[in-house]
């Protein structure tokens, strides 16, 4: 693909997604900044070439947020530029790689040490409000704090999207040499508000909710879901000897799906995908299931008559998507 070019430097960075620094670079000298979904995270790329001209990128998206600012309209790259340019980034993508790395240990401390302190079993004589919202029990690995506990040990302006009261805690983990760690933590309000620890691991990590794996029974199965709510929906109906877990977003499907493989290697994995508009939990679904063997995809299908029921139930026009709306409206119809 032709990457596009720009007579306005400005142009070019809002092409690429990125936030314009205060001046251009200059030849042969390369940028880090801030990208407009994220900030703080400095996620994009300049590269300063001859003739005045910037190559811009962003690694949110390396392949489809290049672009290059030039007053030539034609400009074509020089072998040397290319294979300088290919040095430059590759330098500053391992100082970033480094920095992630060092910001995502002290998450893993900080998540662990906060569950440590703060947390508590979750009071089931007191069912949670997001859990009653859901239709769902809750499970041993689900904790619980409140939002005081969160503002004094977090800090007030971590987060302003989680209103007051109780919150869930959902331990977000990864495997180490076989042994399951606290890498980051999910934080849900009594509201269905969400927030995941700033920084902290997101690829391949997931929520374990239940382990009942029993080699002397048949059938074992990985069961995994994006969500906690869609993955209680199916399992807390559907009793089945494994692991159930939820890998928190379509994206990390197939990383999560590969960790979990290679801990299990002989499991099948079922996978609920959700039924999205824009077709994305499929699609993370799909990647899944290509990347690993005895892999299969259930997905719930709405009727007109579902949608509209739906609707009804939650005063909305928001449409169903997953298996947490599709046991909602089975429910209400039974």
């Amino acid at each position: 693909m032709a990457i596009p070019i720009f007579k306005t430097f400005g142009e070019a960075c809002r092409y690429s997604g990125i936030i314009a620094p205060d001046y251009v670079p200059s030849f042969g000298e390369s940028l880090r900044v801030g990208t407009e979904k994220h900030p703080r995270n400095k996620n994009g790329f300049l590269y300063g070439l001859a003739d005045n001209a910037v190559f811009v990128a962003n690694w949110e998206d390396w392949e489809g947020l290049k672009s290059v600012y030039s007053d030539k309209a034609d400009r074509k790259f020089t072998p040397q530029e290319l294979v300088s340019l290919k040095k430059a980034a590759q330098t500053l993508r391992e100082e970033r790689e480094k920095e992630s790395a060092k910001v995502q240990w002290q998450v893993a401390i900080h998540a662990q040490e906060f569950i440590r302190t703060q947390c508590k079993s979750l009071d089931t004589a007191r069912l949670h409000s997001y859990l009653l919202s859901k239709q769902i029990q809750p499970v041993p690995t689900i904790l619980e704090t409140t939002g005081e506990q969160f503002n004094q040990t977090l800090g007030r302006d971590v987060c302003q999207r989680l209103k007051e009261g109780r919150y869930l805690v959902i331990p977000l983990v990864q495997s180490f040499h076989g042994n399951e760690k606290v890498v980051s933590i999910q934080f849900i309000d009594e509201y269905g508000g969400k927030f995941f620890l700033k920084g902290g691991r997101t690829k391949g990590s997931y929520w374990l909710a239940t382990n009942s794996l029993n080699p002397n029974k048949s059938k074992p199965l990985i069961v995994m879901a994006e969500g906690v709510a869609t993955l209680l929906s199916v399992i807390q109906r559907q009793p089945f000897n494994g692991l159930a877990v939820a890998g928190m977003n379509c994206t990390n499907l197939e990383k999560v799906a590969l960790s979990l493989h290679y801990q299990y290697p002989n499991l099948p994995m079922l996978i609920l995908a959700d039924n999205d508009k824009s077709g994305a939990g499929m699609k993370g679904a799909e990647k899944a299931r290509k990347a690993v063997r005895h892999c299969f995809i259930k997905m719930p299908q709405f009727s007109a008559e579902d949608i509209e029921a739906f609707k009804s139930i939650t005063s909305t026009d928001k449409e169903p998507t997953d298996w947490n709306d599709y046991y909602k409206i089975k429910s209400r119809r039974f």
